[in-house]
């Protein structure tokens, strides 16, 4: 184990201290010339680890046994959390957790965009629900012995870990995956297989809001899912409320078409969530954790000024929001898919907002329409943060004030970098949308130079 030159190979066990954790939430150990990232294990232990992929300098292997336990270690709730893709950080005390999603945003910032920031100066604030948080949950589905079953993939694959609760999702999952496996098995329904381009259900989605629970069965064409009214019936003695639909989708790019098919019960959750009235299908985007969603907007609401427009405004609660806070001007929201612009303009007339216009266009050409000068320019734009195009058109225009709200620290970091040519960081502040996983939410506040 000492040889400079010694090959590590898939299987091979070694002992291994762990200095610190990576983006993934895996520690990471430097051996020899090597730099191994180890699956469930903390900075300061000491692991026996086994080596599950070698793949030139970079090894990736997962703990077998912990020598030396860190303070911070944990018992994970989750019996899967080994194995599941869905949860990084289970095994790690929550304010340790909160302290590692702030590193990551400072080393994003330091390494992409050259940002010296302060840790003292960025708040990450946590989560009082850590676990149970989820109201939609994505489920994949395989065959077990010829019939479907609901599973989640494993880390960075796409095996299937057959599962039987879920400790992110609502309380009653567990429930809810029962008597889906249930009605597949009943009812001798299989999975869509891809190679063989044989079975039927895709995926399962599964929403629960206060007490009500809207499932969509993903399939490879149209059914009429035999013997439902069954499963529906079911559902009816833990929900107050349930609808079921299907949605038809033969391509893998998306989990959801535009193809759904109403089959039973209710079509939507109706419910009121910051002052607003709102209807949310399966289709509906609406973060999965309301708790941290409301910290966050009504945080995006002390930063604003009065004339707003809100890019990348999705089905409009964020605008809606705003233009209820700021009455005497017209709120702008701009989106670019036709559903969601839809659904923006549904929101604002069963609230009876007058003071909102969405418009369905692409946010980079739309935003060269505007006068930006006095404006606090919102976005919330995907994973994928803002173009070079849009970035240019802020460049030339330069809003008074832009208020980013990102789910990817490293595209904000790469955004920023171009930004701080013509801005100044203000403030930033992370919400963490999702616990026990590695993922963060965060906001900076941006004020012309």
């Amino acid at each position: 184990m000492n040889k400079k030159d010694e090959n590590l190979i898939v299987g091979q066990v070694c002992e291994l201290n762990i200095n610190d954790l990576d983006m993934q939430g895996r520690g990471v150990s430097h051996y020899n010339n090597y730099t191994i990232f180890v699956e469930n294990a903390l900075p300061t232990e000491i692991v026996k680890a086994q080596i599950i992929n070698a793949k030139g300098n970079i090894i990736v292997a997962k703990t077998l046994e912990v020598l030396k336990v860190s303070k911070f270690r944990k018992i994970p709730k989750c019996q899967y959390f080994n194995i599941c893709g869905g949860c990084d950080l289970q095994h790690l005390n929550y304010n340790e957790t909160l302290k590692f999603k702030k590193q990551q945003i400072l080393i994003a910032l330091k390494k992409i965009a050259n940002i010296n920031y302060s840790e003292n100066n960025i708040d990450v604030i946590g989560c009082h629900n850590q676990y149970y948080y989820r109201n939609k949950v994505t489920f994949q589905v395989n065959n077990v012995n010829g019939v479907a079953n609901l599973s989640f993939y494993e880390k960075q694959s796409h095996k299937h870990v057959n599962i039987l609760d879920c400790k992110i999702c609502d309380k009653k999952i567990k429930v809810v995956i029962n008597l889906i496996n249930e009605y597949f098995k009943t009812n001798k329904l299989s999975a869509y297989n891809e190679r063989e381009k044989s079975g039927l259900i895709k995926n399962v989605v599964v929403r629960i809001l206060n007490d009500e629970i809207l499932l969509t069965f993903v399939t490879i064409k149209k059914t009429s899912l035999v013997n439902i009214k069954d499963l529906f019936e079911c559902l009816k003695n833990h929900f107050k409320n349930v609808g079921i639909n299907i949605n038809i989708n033969k391509s893998n790019r998306e989990i959801l078409s535009n193809n759904f098919i109403h089959v039973i019960g209710k079509d939507k959750i109706t419910f009121e969530n910051l002052g607003l009235n709102q209807n949310i299908t399966n289709a509906s985007f609406l973060q999965v954790n309301l708790e941290i969603q409301n910290l966050l907007y009504n945080y995006v609401l002390t930063k604003l000024s009065d004339k707003v427009i809100n890019a990348y405004s999705g089905a409009g609660l964020l605008t809606c929001l705003i233009a209820k806070n700021i009455k005497n001007e017209t709120i702008i929201g701009i989106e670019l898919n036709k559903e969601a612009s839809m659904l923006a303009d549904k929101l604002k007339k069963e609230n009876k907002i007058t003071n909102v216009i969405n418009v369905c266009s692409d946010a980079n050409k739309e935003i060269e329409k505007y006068n930006l000068e006095n404006i606090t320019l919102v976005v919330d734009p995907p994973r994928s943060g803002l173009s070079n195009e849009f970035i240019n058109s802020i460049l030339q225009s330069k809003p008074n004030k832009i208020v980013y709200i990102s789910c990817s620290y490293q595209t904000l970091s790469k955004n920023l970098k171009e930004l701080l040519k013509e801005y100044n960081i203000e403030e930033i502040k992370a919400f963490d949308m999702f616990p026990q996983t590695k993922n963060v939410e965060t906001v900076v506040t941006l004020i012309k130079k």
